[in-house]
């Protein structure tokens, strides 16, 4: 019978470290997201299209501080004014 509880024991142990990965995970991806959402949405709501090529912009912003000019040049060529682009990046980035 130890045995067997010893057994049980590491599963569960297991599976309670994979739920936390698992959770640590997705509590990392959301800011990212909300980030690429919040730029998106800027660009939405100065009249801008979002589509694809926007929305891959917004996610390169959102991988940091380092990405902030392919971003804004990104929007550049989308036609997107530089104030704008400038101020979506920002809103992507999360860091």
């Amino acid at each position: 019978m130890t045995g067997l509880r010893t057994l049980f024991a590491g599963v569960a142990a297991s599976c309670v470290g994979a739920g936390a990965l698992v959770a640590g995970s997705v509590v990392v991806a959301a800011p990212a997201q909300a980030g690429v959402y919040d730029c998106q949405q800027y660009l939405e709501s100065r009249g801008y299209d979002v589509g694809p090529r926007v929305t891959q912009a917004c996610e390169i912003g959102a991988k940091g501080a380092a990405y902030q000019g392919p971003c804004v040049s990104l929007l550049g060529g989308l036609g997107v004014i530089s104030g704008d682009a400038v101020a979506a990046c920002g809103r992507a980035r999360a860091d």
